[in-house]
C-alpha cells in the first residue's frame, strides 16, 4: 500500500511540473484605464479568469505547450495572443483593447405607442436612417419618399408633390398623418401637409419613420 501511495505522490507531482501559469493586466487602449470584469481564456479549453478592480487576471495549472489566449469584454474589440508557455513557467501577457460601436436593433415609439423593435410592430414600418439621409444629401423629404414601399409618390411641379398610402390620396387627406418630433405637421387652416416646406437634413433630422396600417 505505502508503495502505491508513493508512486501516486510522485506521479502527481510529475503533472503539476508539467504545467505553468499566465497573469497579467487588461486595460482600456485610450485612456489606460483598468477593465474590470475582462473575460481571458485558453481558445479550445475551459481554463480561463476575469480581471479584478484592477484589472488584473491569473490562471494557474497551465498545460505547457503553445496555447492562444482569447480575451473578449462589452463595448470592446476582442483580441486573440499566441503564447508558449514552458513547465513551471510564470508568463506574463498583458492587454490593451480597443473600444468599439455596439450594433444595436433599431427600435421605434410609433403605432403601439410602446418602444419595440420593427419586426415585432403590428403595422408595417419603414425607417429612413441617419446613414441614409447622410449618404442621399436631399432637402426634399419627397426624394426619400420615392423609394418607401406602400408610398405613392407624384410631382406635380419642380417643388411640389403629394403623397398617398394605403388608399388615402392627396396631401388634403387628414387620414395621412404627419408629425414632426411628435407634432403635427399640417398647415392649421387648410389642414394641408406641405411636405416640401419640412426640412430634411442629417444635422436636424435622426430619422424618418413610415407607418402604414
Amino acid at each position: 500500500m505505502k508503495k502505491y501511495l508513493i508512486f501516486i505522490l510522485l506521479f502527481s507531482s510529475w503533472i503539476f511540473a508539467q504545467t505553468g501559469s499566465i497573469r497579467g493586466t487588461i486595460t482600456d487602449q485610450e485612456g489606460g484605464d483598468p477593465l474590470i470584469g475582462a473575460n481571458i481564456i485558453i481558445d479550445g479549453t475551459n481554463m480561463g479568469a476575469a480581471t479584478d478592480v484592477e484589472g488584473s487576471y491569473q490562471i494557474t495549472n497551465v498545460p505547457a505547450g503553445e496555447h492562444v489566449l482569447k480575451v473578449t469584454y462589452i463595448g470592446y474589440e476582442e483580441q486573440q495572443k499566441p503564447i508558449s508557455i514552458e513547465p513551471e513557467q510564470e508568463l506574463i501577457a498583458d492587454f490593451s483593447l480597443l473600444s468599439e460601436a455596439i450594433q444595436m436593433q433599431t427600435y421605434v415609439v410609433t403605432a403601439s405607442r410602446k418602444r419595440e423593435r420593427v419586426e415585432d410592430a403590428p403595422a408595417a414600418i419603414s425607417v429612413i436612417t441617419q446613414t441614409d439621409i447622410r449618404r442621399e444629401s436631399n432637402t426634399n423629404l419627397g426624394d426619400y419618399m420615392k423609394t418607401v414601399k406602400g408610398v405613392e409618390f407624384t410631382q406635380s411641379g419642380i417643388d411640389s408633390y403629394n403623397l398617398s398610402a394605403r388608399g388615402f390620396n392627396t396631401s388634403f387627406s387628414s387620414r395621412l398623418l404627419t408629425l414632426t418630433d411628435g407634432r403635427m405637421a399640417n398647415v392649421p387652416s387648410l389642414r394641408l401637409i406641405a411636405y416640401n416646406v419640412i426640412p430634411v437634413s442629417f444635422e436636424d433630422v435622426k430619422q424618418i419613420e413610415v407607418v402604414l396600417g
